[in-house]
Order: C-alpha cells, then sequence, then structure tokens
C-alpha cells in the first residue's frame, strides 16, 4: 500500500506524551498515528474477528477505550446474529 505524507500541529505537552507513549510500546510516531486515526476514523467493522481478537488487540495498548459492555454483549463474541 502506498503511503502519503500528512502534517499536524500539536502543543508541546501533547507532543511529549505521543512520544513517550511511542517509546513506551515501541512505536514509530507514524505507527502511533495511524493505529490512533485508523482507530477513529474508520467505520467499525461490526462481526469481523471474535472476542479473542478483540481481547488481544485492547491488550496491547492498556485495554483503553474498550467497549464497556465487553462481558455482557454477546454480539462480540458471536457477531451481529448473536442468540
Amino acid at each position: 500500500m502506498a503511503m502519503v505524507r500528512m502534517q499536524i500541529l500539536v502543543d508541546p505537552e501533547l507532543r511529549e506524551d505521543i512520544l513517550a507513549y511511542a517509546d513506551e510500546y515501541d512505536l514509530s510516531i507514524s505507527e502511533l498515528a495511524r493505529e490512533a486515526f485508523g482507530d477513529k476514523v474508520k467505520p467499525k467493522k461490526r462481526g469481523k474477528g471474535n472476542a479473542g481478537d478483540t481481547l488481544l488487540k485492547m491488550a496491547a495498548h492498556g485495554f483503553k477505550g474498550g467497549p464497556r459492555d465487553l462481558a455482557t454483549n454477546d454480539e462480540y463474541l458471536y457477531g451481529k446474529d448473536a442468540p
């Protein structure tokens, strides 16, 4: 996939937070930006993957911002056609 260059402006405090997070999780700034924007901008793909994939992805990022109803919503485990 071809990549295109983008440039953004952030305040100094956010810059330090970004650098610290990227260092902690051994990510480049570009990788971190793609993950962060991808989670917020791309349409949600409901019913794709499984609960294990969802939990692994959440664990990789410290369980921040995950669904609050993961333990009670069968749709995460079985997809949209949950019993």
